[in-house]
């Protein structure tokens, strides 16, 4: 069992049968690039969403809106729980079960290396 130090943000997921234990070496890269990058407040947009994993971290670390879409509707549902498990507010995210082109008209101040979709 983990023992977190005082100030480590904990992350609990189950992702079911979509992608995003956590362990695997992009989400690692992926985490440290939220964590140095995002400012609090920052809009963020988590494409391929899978568990919800990047989602919570941002969450976590401060982000304002946070969107998550999935064309799985396995992993939007996990997404969804794993959201709610890690107590995030339910104001604060969407998890869509769409592709990107339904967002063409948002704007994000972080992920997926864009500011706007297009």
């Amino acid at each position: 069992m983990y023992t977190p130090d005082p100030g480590d943000i904990i992350v609990d997921i189950d992702p079911g049968m979509a992608f995003g234990t956590g362990t695997h070496d992009t989400t690692s890269m992926c985490i440290a690039m939220i964590e140095k990058y995002l400012k609090a407040g920052d809009s963020f947009l988590d494409v391929g969403t899978g568990s919800g994993i990047l989602m919570i971290t941002a969450a976590k670390l401060g982000a304002g809106r946070i969107t998550g879409i999935d064309n799985d509707d396995i992993a939007v549902a996990a997404a969804r729980e794993n959201l709610e498990k890690n107590r995030i507010q339910t104001d604060q995210y969407q998890v869509l079960h769409h592709t990107i082109e339904r967002l063409a008209n948002e704007t994000f101040g972080f992920g997926s290396n864009v500011d706007h979709i297009s």
